[in-house]
């Protein structure tokens, strides 16, 4: 009888040890999650400027990879001066502060920060991008304001058959 009784009590600790575990982060059984991206997903208009030109694209956010990443994916609308199209994946180690999503970049010829900021009372993100010149001054490169490709009145109403 002592295997039996040693089968169960080794039995009830696994069983007793992933409860009070915290969930992951990340790995298999990891879920992402962080309320200021979740605001992000959807359909949106992109409209701004890059470098003092304007700036007019589709843009989409979806959780992907068991909700491990944002994927924000940007694209030129039909008809646009310049064509675009882009694929941004953000994971749980990129820097915020509640409303903002900072994105820092180190290249050779200086640094690139792109912030998101999301205004709760518009429901509207904004994007600033600006590099950093060798000389140490700091430029706009792009404005660009995200606005919902469906206003929330048309995304909460019922549909009908």
């Amino acid at each position: 009888m002592p295997n039996l009784t040693a089968l169960i009590w080794v039995t009830a600790a696994l069983a007793s040890t992933g409860s009070d575990a915290p969930p992951a982060l990340d790995g298999e059984h990891g879920t992402f999650t962080d309320e200021l991206l979740d605001k992000l997903v959807g359909d949106w208009r992109l409209k701004g400027t890059v470098l003092g030109k304007p700036a007019d694209n589709d843009v989409s956010a979806t959780w992907e990879l068991k909700h491990q990443f944002m994927q924000v994916r940007f694209k030129a609308v039909a008809g646009a001066t310049e064509p675009y199209e882009a694929l941004v994946f953000i994971g749980y180690g990129t820097r915020k502060d509640g409303r903002t999503i900072a994105f820092v970049f180190e290249y050779p010829d200086g640094p690139f920060h792109n912030t998101f900021s999301f205004d709760a009372s518009s429901e509207r993100w904004t994007f600033l991008l600006e590099q950093k010149s060798s000389a140490g001054k700091w430029t706009t490169f792009a404005t660009q304001t995200l606005t919902r490709a469906v206003p929330k009145a048309a995304r909460s109403a019922p549909q009908t058959p």
